[in-house]
C-alpha cells in the first residue's frame, strides 16, 4: 500500500507541473507545440502500482496519440486513496470495479462510459470469486465446513472476492462474521493470500476469479497444488469459479468532465479490436457499451449494503409519521410506568395504615379486609406492570430484528421496482417474506400483552409446562443476549391456580434470577427450572448460578421494603410468597455453593371455585 501511495505522489507531481510550450527560440517551431490539456485516470490497483502502469499504459499511448491536444495519465491507487481522488476532483475518469462505480456514481454523480471486455466472454458475465484450498484437503460439499478453518481474503470491501462470496455464504444461512471466526483480511496484493494456502499459513482463500490460473500460467504456482473449492461449470468463463458472474470493469467520467470529451474518448476506444496490439498489451477483449447492473444492485441487496444513502432520507421521509408516533408510545409507556411506581408507593403505605388500624378498630373489620384485598390486586396489577416495564428492553431489542428486516426489504423492493423491467414475482416473494416479518412482531407483542392481561380471580386446572413455557418466553431476548443456559425438567403434571397470579410469581421469580446471574462474572451461566410430584404435593423449583444472599439476606427475603436490588422497593418476595399462600401452598429458598434455589410446594388435592 505505501508503494502504491509513493507511486500515487509522484503522478500526482508531474500532472501538477506545467506542459512546456518548446525550449527552442524558434517561433515557427513554438507554433507545432501547445501547452496539453492533462486528463487523469484513476484505476483501482489490485495487483500493485507497478503492474497496474505496465497493464494499462499501452492504452494510455494510444490515446495520447489519438489525441495530441490532451496529456493521459495513469494514477494506480487502492480503494481508499482512489476514494480520496475520486471526492477531491483529484482525477478525470475512473476505471474500477461495478461496486465501486455505484459508489460514485450515488455520492459523486459519476457516470458510467463504457464497460471492459473481458479476454474472453462476455462482459455482463466476467467477474466472479473462487474458493482455493490444497489439493490434498477433501473436497467441501457445504459452506458450513469453513467453520473453524483458516480463512484468507483481501479485503472485506473486494468486489472480486469477498463481497461476491458472501452472498454465496449468505445463501446457505451463513453468517461470515459470526460463523468464519478465522476469517481474516491480509490486504494486498492479491496473489499473497494464494501463496499462503500453498505454505500452509491458511486452509481457505477467497480470491477473484482466473487469479489461480494467472499465478499457474505465469508459474509463481506450481499445477496440482491448489484446486478450487465447490466450482460451478460455467461456459461463458475459461477459469473456475465457486460464485455467480457480474459485470466487468466500468470506465466512467466523473461529474466535472464534460460529457462530449467523454464521448469523444469513449467512441475512440470502442473502436480497438480485441485483437489488436493495444488490448492484447493490456489484457481485455476491448470495449462495450455499458451492461445492465441489476446483478451488481442485486448483490449489494442481498448482503445488506446500501449505496445509496439518498435511500434512508427517502425511507426517513416515508415512515417518519410512523416513527413519531412509536416516540410518542414509548414515551407514554414511561410516563405510565413513573405513575405506577408513584402508586406503588401511595398504596404501599396506605397498607401499612391499614394494618396499624386494623389491631385497634375491630368493629371496622368487614369493610378494612374488603379494602385491604383491593389494595392487594392493585398491589398485584402494579407488580405485573413493573415486571412488564423491565422486560420492555428485551421486547424492544426482539422487535427490532422483524422492523431491520422489513426496511431492508422495502429497500430492496424500491431498488427493483426502479428497473426497467422489475421481476414481479421476486418482488411479490419479498413482499410475503415482509409480511411474515410483521407477523413475528404481532406475536412478540401478544406475548407481552398476554402477560399484561386482566386478572379475572378464577382458579382452573392448568399445565406447569405450559405456564413454564409462557413465562420463558417472556425472557427469550435475556436468555440469548446475556448467553445464559436455561434448562427445564418437567414431569407431565396439572395444578390448579390461579393462572395470572401464578405466572406473575414465575415471571418474577425468573426475572430475579437472571439479575443475580448478571451481577457475577462466571463464564457458566445457568438457570434451571424443575417441576415434579410427591406423594401429597406438586413441586416447582428454580436454580441459578448467581450471586446468592447473605445469611442475613435469606432471613429477610420476605419481609417488605428489604431488597437486593439497587432499584428494588422491597414487594416482589413479599408478593410472591401471598399468592403462593392464597393457593395453600409454602415458598422458601436455600442457599447454594453457587447461586440460590427457590422452591415452591403445592398441595395436591385442590378444590375448583363454584
Amino acid at each position: 500500500m505505501n508503494k502504491v501511495r509513493t507511486t500515487l505522489l509522484i503522478y500526482i507531481i508531474i500532472t501538477l507541473l506545467p506542459v512546456p510550450s518548446l525550449w527552442a527560440s524558434d517561433n515557427s517551431a513554438t507554433s507545432q507545440f501547445v501547452q496539453k490539456t492533462p486528463i487523469k485516470i484513476g484505476i483501482l490497483a489490485f495487483n500493485g502500482a507497478d503492474l497496474t502502469i505496465q497493464r494499462w499504459q499501452p492504452t494510455i499511448n494510444y490515446l495520447n496519440t489519438v489525441f495530441p491536444q490532451h496529456h493521459f495519465d495513469i494514477i494506480p491507487a487502492d480503494i481508499k486513496t482512489l476514494d480520496h481522488l475520486v471526492a477531491n476532483n483529484l482525477v478525470d475518469f475512473t476505471i474500477t470495479n461495478g461496486v465501486k462505480y455505484l459508489r460514485y456514481k450515488h455520492n459523486y454523480q459519476a457516470v458510467k462510459i463504457l464497460n471492459l471486455r473481458p479476454p474472453h466472454g462476455s462482459a455482463s458475465n466476467a467477474i466472479g470469486s473462487v474458493v482455493i484450498t490444497r489439493n490434498s484437503e477433501p473436497d467441501i460439499t457445504h459452506w458450513h465446513q469453513l467453520q473453524n478453518r483458516k480463512v484468507v481474503s483481501v479485503s472485506p470491501n473486494a468486489f472480486g472476492g469477498f463481497l461476491i462470496m458472501k452472498r454465496e455464504f449468505m445463501a446457505q444461512n451463513i453468517d461470515p462474521d459470526r460463523d468464519l471466526n478465522k476469517l481474516t483480511f491480509v490486504g494486498f496484493p492479491q496473489q499473497q493470500i494464494l501463496h499462503m494456502v500453498a505454505n500452509g499459513d491458511a486452509d481457505f482463500a477467497i480470491a477473484p476469479t482466473c487469479i489461480l490460473e494467472n499465478e499457474i500460467n505465469a508459474g509463481r504456482i506450481a499445477p496440482n497444488v491448489l484446486k478450487a473449492v465447490k466450482p460451478i461449470k460455467n461456459d461463458l468463463l475459461p477459469c473456475q469459479t465457486s460464485s455467480r458472474l457480474y459485470p466487468y470493469w466500468t470506465f466512467a467520467r466523473m461529474n466535472h468532465v464534460s460529457p462530449d470529451t467523454a464521448n469523444t474518448i469513449a467512441r475512440v476506444l470502442l473502436q480497438i479490436p480485441a485483437d489488436s496490439p493495444v488490448a492484447v498489451a493490456s489484457r481485455y477483449g476491448g470495449w462495450t457499451v455499458p451492461v445492465d447492473d441489476s446483478e451488481i444492485y442485486n448483490l449489494l441487496t442481498d448482503i445488506g449494503v446500501i449505496t445509496d444513502p439518498r435511500s434512508l432520507q427517502r425511507l426517513w421521509k416515508r415512515y417518519q409519521g410512523w416513527i413519531f408516533i412509536a416516540v410518542g408510545l414509548i414515551l407514554l409507556f414511561i410516563t405510565y410506568h413513573l405513575r405506577v411506581n408513584y402508586l406503588v408507593h401511595v398504596r404501599s403505605t396506605q397498607l401499612r395504615i391499614a394494618n396499624d388500624k386494623l389491631k385497634n378498630e375491630m368493629t371496622l373489620h368487614k369493610k378494612t379486609t374488603d379494602n385491604l384485598t383491593h389494595q392487594q390486586q392493585q398491589l398485584y396489577k402494579a407488580q405485573r406492570i413493573l415486571l412488564s416495564g423491565e422486560l420492555t428492553a428485551g421486547m424492544a431489542h426482539e422487535l427490532n430484528q422483524p422492523l431491520m428486516t422489513i426496511t431492508t426489504f422495502a429497500a430492496g423492493c424500491r431498488s427493483r421496482l426502479k428497473q426497467d423491467q422489475p421481476n414481479l414475482e421476486e418482488i411479490d416473494i419479498v413482499l410475503e417474506k415482509m409480511q411474515g416479518q410483521s407477523q413475528m412482531a404481532k406475536q412478540i407483542i401478544d406475548r407481552m400483552r398476554s402477560f399484561m392481561k386482566k386478572h379475572e380471580g378464577c382458579k382452573q386446572k392448568t399445565s406447569v409446562q405450559s405456564l413454564l413455557d409462557d413465562s420463558l418466553i417472556l425472557f427469550h431476548d435475556d436468555l440469548t443476549r446475556f448467553h445464559i443456559k436455561s434448562r427445564v425438567n418437567t414431569e407431565a403434571m396439572n395444578i390448579i391456580v390461579d393462572t395470572v397470579l401464578f405466572q406473575q410469581v414465575l415471571v418474577n421469580l425468573i426475572r430475579n434470577s437472571i439479575d443475580s446471574i448478571l451481577m457475577t462474572d462466571r463464564r457458566t451461566r445457568k438457570l434451571e427450572i424443575s417441576a415434579y410430584q410427591s406423594d401429597q404435593s406438586n413441586i416447582i423449583c428454580i436454580e441459578d448460578n448467581g450471586v446468592g444472599l447473605t445469611s442475613q439476606q435469606l432471613n429477610e427475603l420476605f419481609m417488605p421494603f428489604k431488597s437486593t436490588k439497587p432499584q428494588g422497593i422491597g414487594l416482589g418476595m413479599v408478593i410472591c410468597k401471598r399468592i403462593i399462600n392464597q393457593h395453600s401452598g409454602v415458598i422458601w429458598a436455600e442457599r447454594l455453593s453457587e447461586g440460590l434455589k427457590i422452591t415452591i410446594e403445592l398441595p395436591k388435592k385442590q378444590n375448583l371455585p363454584a
